[in-house]
């Protein structure tokens, strides 16, 4: 979406990892994790073509 001369991006991302044994008692027993984001930036300029 483009809003005066800026772009928005929205995106969501998630992972689910496999944690050996041996590793639990420092990662705990929840191997999993989101984030949602938000992007923000300027427009791709529009170049004219002139001939």
């Amino acid at each position: 979406m483009t809003v005066v001369k800026v772009d928005f991006e929205l995106g969501i991302q998630a992972t689910y990892n496999v944690i050996p044994e041996s590793l639990r008692s420092y990662y705990g027993n929840s191997p999993y994790g989101a984030q949602i984001y938000l992007a923000i930036h300027p427009a791709l300029m529009q170049m004219a073509m002139n001939h």
